[in-house]
């Protein structure tokens, strides 16, 4: 009996052993446990975090890029090629008629200049006199045109002159000023940055005036700029 009592106390021993080893293990694996969700829980804030600043900076990056495209446009626009046109006024006037074996003519000298501050390439310049009341067309489409070609940096100019055939009866009239008489014109060219231009011009004849005869013909679609397709 002494030995089986001996017994039972060392199992008894054993098993409390066990038991605190169990409960140490426990202890320890709660601790590592409570470590690993703090660890789990700032991961995610930092991963949250990151995505968070990511989507910031690729905000801020799409902004950028479109302030960049703007300002690019704008520049565009200050830094682009200005071309007009405009009538000589010598004392006799700008708009010349005659009338030369029963044949008329009317007649006006043009310069084409540019304002802009960068180059321009012309490609095209029309002018057409107008005789009677009816609507200005939109643009010229059939009219005495010079061929293009010139190379306009800032300032720059040339001078060219145009010459249409008038029936002598509408020179006189418009001599008398009994008949309206209109001068439109267009320039097309070609800024630095590759895109392409009209520039019109619109005026209106006086007769009877020395020097400047032609007044702005107020016409919305006139005396402006667009840019072309």
């Amino acid at each position: 009996r002494a030995k089986e009592a001996e017994e039972l106390t060392r199992q008894n021993a054993e098993n409390i052993e066990i038991q605190r080893l169990v409960a140490e293990y426990t202890k320890q694996v709660a601790l590592y446990t409570d470590k690993l969700a703090k660890f789990t829980f700032w991961l995610v804030v930092v991963t949250v975090a990151l995505v968070v600043v990511g989507v910031i900076q690729a905000v801020v990056a799409v902004y950028q890029w479109r302030t960049y495209e703007a300002t690019l446009e704008a520049n565009k626009v200050m830094e682009r090629a200005y071309v007009t046109l405009s009538h000589h006024s010598p004392e006799a006037g700008a708009l010349q008629f005659s009338i030369t074996d029963g044949v008329g003519f009317v007649s006006i000298a043009v310069e084409i200049r540019n304002h802009g501050r960068t180059p321009a390439r012309v490609t095209e310049v029309a002018i057409s006199v107008r005789s009677g009341p009816d609507r200005l067309p939109n643009r010229i489409d059939s009219s005495p045109v010079q061929p293009g070609g010139h190379f306009l940096v800032t300032n720059a100019s040339f001078i060219t002159e145009f010459r249409e055939t008038m029936p002598p009866d509408e020179v006189q009239a418009a001599l008398m000023d009994k008949r309206l008489v209109r001068v439109i014109g267009q320039v097309e060219y070609t800024d630095i940055f590759g895109q392409k231009h009209r520039g019109t011009y619109a005026r209106r004849y006086i007769a009877g005036r020395s020097g400047n005869d032609l007044t702005f013909e107020l016409d919305p679609r006139y005396n402006n700029d667009y840019d072309e397709t």
